[in-house]
């Protein structure tokens, strides 16, 4: 009796064992990996995994009872978006800080050695600094700018997120 027990056991337990979960992996724009319930790119690749009956997967959002599964995983994404965009933002400043500084180091030397150089000395040296220190100013703003656009573009672009975020947040207290 008691190994007609362990079979029905086993065979229970080997029904069970073999459930799957389908989700989707993607890639963002920085070539990391991005996993989803729903397909989140043109490239999405459909996946399986085994899951054990009884273990419920982790998830930094607290749920109600009745809250619905894809709002749950619409809600993640976002915030994971979000959390992208801040630290897209955090080295596009960073990198807008580092040419500014970078500039300015620049020009200060070339404005030295240009002062450097006496004004009776023969020859356009001091002329040609003074175009060198303008062509680094030119040059340099411009990569500043478009640094500066694109941490601008950023941070619209989280504007947006964050309104999706909020209306799906206040269509979920109203459910």
């Amino acid at each position: 009796m008691l190994s007609l027990f362990r079979l029905i056991l086993i065979a229970l337990l080997s029904s069970e064992a073999g459930a799957q979960t389908t989700y989707f992996q993607c890639e963002d724009e920085r070539g990391r990996p991005v996993f989803s319930q729903k397909p989140c790119g043109d490239d999405a690749q459909e996946k399986q995994i085994d899951t054990q009956p009884g273990i419920k997967a982790q998830s930094s959002v607290e749920t109600d009872q009745g809250a619905d599964d894809g709002a749950t995983w619409d809600r993640i994404s976002l915030e994971n978006q979000l959390r992208s965009l801040d630290r897209r933002i955090e080295r596009g400043e960073a990198k807008s800080r580092q040419l500014t500084a970078s500039m300015n180091k620049k020009i200060d030397a070339l404005e030295a050695e240009r002062n450097n150089i006496p004004y009776s000395y023969p020859g356009n040296a001091r002329e040609v600094l003074s175009d060198q220190i303008r062509t680094v100013g030119r040059d340099m703003r411009a990569q500043i700018s478009a640094e500066d656009d694109a941490v601008h573009q950023l941070r619209l672009e989280r504007i947006s997120v964050h309104g999706e975020l909020d209306r799906l947040n206040i269509r979920s207290d109203w459910d």
